[in-house]
């Protein structure tokens, strides 16, 4: 029973992860590169909105590519956290049930003492934080990228996006030194990740409150 608790999801973590290398493959390959064939003359590559004046909508899928890539890598990323948060809460679970057996403790340790109590120690908690943090995060992100992408710049949604994923990475590992660091190592992934959205959403408030920008 153990080994299916630890494969199942350490088989879903790796394939998702495989998935989200996968999105990053497809955009270091630069495989939307047409995505801006139909511009109208004169307009600049990297500064034009998804939707434009007489765009159809195979020009707006096009244009769209690199923004679809990079939310299916984030939707990849949060799979990945979602399997590791089970595969963590199994091990833990698994390594506590054979202590109990070790020292014959009659109190044996239960799946929902690990799952949802307080049983499975810091690493259990990474691992639901990372979790909850990234969904909490999720809206604010998504919806910031692709109305940046919409009304504003596609590349640059892209680029930020990409960066804002790599925030999201390094969350695990910075809550668990967390402790080492007196509480200052979480905000090398939160606060960058915070610049990221209010870098997306920002201009588009501004360019909706007709506030001039130059970007």
């Amino acid at each position: 029973m153990v080994s299916v608790m630890v494969l199942l999801p350490l088989s879903g973590c790796v394939s998702m992860f495989a998935l989200m290398g996968l999105c990053f493959a497809v955009a270091i390959k630069d495989q939307h590169v047409n995505s801006f064939a139909n511009l109208p003359a004169g307009a600049h590559k990297l500064a034009f909105p998804l939707v434009a004046q007489d765009t159809t909508m195979p020009d707006m899928g096009a244009r769209a590519a690199p923004v679809i890539i990079v939310t299916g890598a984030f939707i990849s990323l949060l799979y990945v956290f979602y399997y590791a948060q089970s595969l963590t809460v199994n091990l833990t679970f698994a390594r506590l049930r054979k202590q109990n057996l070790q020292s014959k403790d009659k109190q044996r340790v239960k799946l929902d003492d690990v799952k949802y109590g307080t049983a499975g120690g810091r690493n259990v908690l990474a691992a639901n934080r990372t979790v909850g943090n990234t969904l909490e995060q999720a809206i604010p992100f998504l919806a910031s990228m692709w109305m940046h992408a919409v009304f504003l710049n596609v590349r640059r949604a892209t680029f930020i996006g990409w960066i804002y994923i790599a925030t999201r990475l390094i969350y695990p590992l910075v809550f668990v030194l967390n402790v080492k660091t007196g509480g200052a190592a979480i905000f090398a992934s939160t606060l960058p990740g915070y610049a990221c959205v209010l870098a997306l959403l920002a201009p588009v408030l501004l360019d909706a409150a007709d506030v001039s920008i130059d970007l």
